[in-house]
């Protein structure tokens, strides 16, 4: 399936967050690793609830130190590129504290998916090595996509117990 998005509305002059990739630490887990792909960790901080990856473009004209959110959120450098039309586009993460609210949200989602998944996806679910769910949307004070990634054997521990 392919879908074409709106491009969102520039948080600062010349930034616009296109994407985010919210890993809550509660759903970490790891699986096999491919020795022979260039992969890029990121540590965790359990001090933080989240870890949040952001892709976010800036224009020329956009005053930039080193990378967005270095100061003013502790960003690191995931990669950059420079675009044809000028803009940049940077990858970044940071760790974060969730606000409670956060949580209401993403536990009243996990309850919405366990009731809508049939006997045979719980199978499949509890079948995979390393199942992995996502939950998307798009957040309203910046209308960038977003999507949760959620550990699936914790979720289907939820279906036993």
């Amino acid at each position: 399936m392919i879908e074409s998005w709106s491009r969102p509305p520039e948080i600062h002059p010349g930034y616009t967050v296109a994407f985010r990739f919210i890993i809550p630490f509660k759903d970490l887990s790891l699986g096999k690793i491919d020795e022979s792909k260039d992969i890029k960790w990121i540590e965790c901080d359990f001090d933080k609830d989240l870890t949040e990856v952001v892709l976010l473009f800036t224009s020329q004209s956009a005053k930039i130190s080193e990378w967005p959110a270095k100061q003013s959120m502790g960003s690191s450098l995931l990669a950059s590129y420079q675009l044809p039309n000028g803009e940049t586009m940077w990858l970044v993460y940071y760790h974060i504290k969730a606000q409670p609210e956060y949580f209401i949200d993403y536990e009243k989602n996990l309850r919405s998916i366990r009731a809508r998944m049939s006997i045979v996806e719980k199978e499949k679910l509890s079948e995979a090595e390393n199942p992995r769910l996502m939950i998307g949307g798009s957040r309203p004070d910046d209308n960038s996509r977003f999507y949760y990634d959620i550990n699936g054997k914790m979720l289907l521990n939820e279906f036993l117990t």
